[in-house]
C-alpha cells in the first residue's frame, strides 16, 4: 500500500510540474506587466517542487518497471535473467521487502539447478535474500514460509544437511503459525515436514488441524503420502479400515471422518 502511494504521489508531482510549466510558457507569452516577474517566481517555485517530487520519486517507479521485466522473465523460467533483474530492483529499492523476497525467489530456482559445487552457495544467497525479506517486514508471515520452504528445497539437496536444514524449516513454520495461525495451508506445510522428519504423530496432528481450518484436499494429500510410506493402501477398503483405526488412535477424527469414504467420493 505503501509503494502504491509513493507512486500516485509521484504521478501528481509530474502533473503538477507539467501544469506549471505550461502557465509559465503562457504567462511568458504574453505582454509584460509589473506583476510578471512575481508570477514567474511562483511558478518556478511550483516547479522546483515538481521537479523534486520526480527526483524522489523516480526510484521506485524505475523498479517497478524492472520487477515487472523480472517477472515476466520468471513466467518464461528465464531464471538467470530474472535474477539479474530483482538484483536491480533491490539495488534501488533496498527498503522493499517484497524486493528481496521476489530476489530470494529467484534465486531459490538457480539453487534447485545449480551444480553440485555451487549449491551450497546458491542456497546461502536465497537463504541472505529472504532473511532480508523478513528483516525488513517481521510481521509478515509470508516471509517466515518462504524462509522455510527454501530450507525444505535445500533438505532435499543436501542429503548431509537434510536434518539441519528440516530442522530450520520447523522452526520456521512455527514463527509463520504464530504470526498467521488462522492459514490452513502452512499448517499442512509443517505436518509435511514433521512428516519428512519422521514425526508422525505431530505430523498427523498438525494434518487435523489444518483440515479442521478448512485445507482438507492438502491435509489428506500429505496424510495419504504417510500411509502409502507405512504400507497402507487407502485405495482398499481394508486400508482405509485401517487408515482410519490409526487416525482415531492419533486423536485426529476430522481426518479419520474423511477416511470414512472412498478417495474418489471425498
Amino acid at each position: 500500500m505503501g509503494e502504491w502511494m509513493s507512486h500516485q504521489a509521484t504521478a501528481c508531482y509530474l502533473l503538477f510540474g507539467m501544469a506549471a510549466g505550461a502557465v509559465a510558457c503562457a504567462v511568458g507569452s504574453r505582454g509584460g506587466t509589473e506583476e510578471q516577474p512575481r508570477v514567474r517566481v511562483r511558478i518556478a517555485g511550483v516547479m522546483a517542487i515538481g521537479v523534486f517530487g520526480l527526483v524522489l520519486g523516480a526510484r521506485p517507479v524505475r523498479a517497478d518497471i524492472i520487477a515487472h521485466l523480472g517477472d515476466e522473465m520468471q513466467d518464461a523460467q528465464h531464471w538467470t535473467e530474472a535474477e539479474a533483474f530483482y538484483q536491480r530492483r533491490v539495488q534501488l529499492v533496498p527498503e522493499s521487502d517484497s524486493a528481496w523476497s521476489a530476489l530470494g525467489g529467484a534465486e531459490l530456482e538457480l539453487a534447485r539447478r545449480a551444480a553440485l559445487a555451487d549449491r551450497a552457495d546458491r542456497f546461502t544467497r536465497v537463504v541472505s535474500a529472504l532473511a532480508e525479506a523478513r528483516r525488513r517486514n517481521p510481521t509478515d508471515w509470508f516471509h517466515c514460509r518462504n524462509q522455510a520452504s527454501a530450507e525444505r528445497v535445500w533438505a532435499a539437496a543436501d542429503p548431509a544437511g537434510r536434518a539441519t536444514h528440516l530442522a530450520a524449516a520447523d522452526d520456521f513454520y512455527r514463527q509463520a503459525t504464530l504470526l498467521a495461525p488462522a492459514s490452513a495451508r502452512l499448517w499442512t506445510e509443517w505436518g509435511n515436514v514433521d512428516a519428512e522428519r519422521g514425526a508422525l504423530h505431530d505430523a498427523f496432528g498438525k494434518l487435523e488441524h489444518a483440515a479442521s481450518l478448512g485445507d482438507v484436499g492438502g491435509a489428506t494429500s500429505v496424510a495419504d503420502a504417510i500411509f502409502r510410506a507405512t504400507d497402507i493402501n487407502v485405495n482398499d477398503p481394508d486400508g482405509r479400515r485401517r487408515a482410519v483405526a490409526q487416525l482415531r488412535r492419533e486423536g485426529c477424527p476430522t481426518l479419520a471422518r474423511l477416511y470414512t469414504t472412498p478417495p474418489d467420493v471425498r
